[in-house]
């Protein structure tokens, strides 16, 4: 990440945080594109043009997860090597800083990818999805512990996962790309 993006992502992050946490939460996690839409369009009159295109693309980091179960273009042995995990019981952990990643493998299928911290714990993703993208307590960790994200897409794609989640450098570039999808969540909400 550049110096400019970790500052952004600090600022949404310390923003997340406070009081006004639940616009930003639906723009960021929403399965409903319109849903997000709304969040933007009154976000926009408070936020950073920079800030909204960096939460935009941090949307899309999440939507671009995989949800559990899934198969591995890697085995387990792999896996436990390329990314120097240790063996806990039935899971391969990693576990930097406060934040501890649990991987359920098998052969090359990943059961799931829990994330644990102060005694709490959270699956990553799973399927199907509801209202949010990932599980309220799984991007609350992302958020609020830096490093957490970039250590999940380093181990997704150890496991040799295609992860090319889409970049947008405007908001005007999400908004003309998800249009359809935005009019279809409208549609089916009457």
């Amino acid at each position: 990440m550049t110096p400019s993006a970790t500052r952004i992502q600090a600022a949404l992050s310390e923003r997340y945080r406070s009081d006004e946490d639940e616009l930003l939460y639906t723009l960021l996690n929403a399965t409903s594109f319109a849903e997000a839409g709304f969040a933007l369009s009154l976000l926009r009159n408070v936020m950073a043009e920079s800030a909204l295109v960096t939460a935009l693309n941090l949307r899309e980091v999440l939507c671009e997860l995989p949800a559990s179960p899934f198969i591995m273009h890697a085995d387990t042995e792999t896996i436990r090597n390329v990314l120097g995990l240790e063996q806990d019981r039935s899971a391969l952990v990693s576990g930097d800083g406060d934040v501890r990643i649990e991987l359920l493998l098998e052969g090359n299928l990943c059961f799931d990818i829990i994330l644990k911290r102060d005694g709490g714990m959270t699956f990553l993703k799973t399927s199907p999805e509801g209202n949010d993208i990932i599980p309220a307590e799984a991007l609350h960790t992302i958020m609020e512990r830096p490093g957490t994200l970039e250590r999940v897409i380093e181990i997704v794609t150890a496991m040799g996962l295609v992860f090319n989640p889409r970049v947008y450098f405007t908001i005007e570039e999400w908004l003309s790309e998800n249009t359809s999808k935005t009019m279809t969540d409208l549609w089916a909400a009457f």
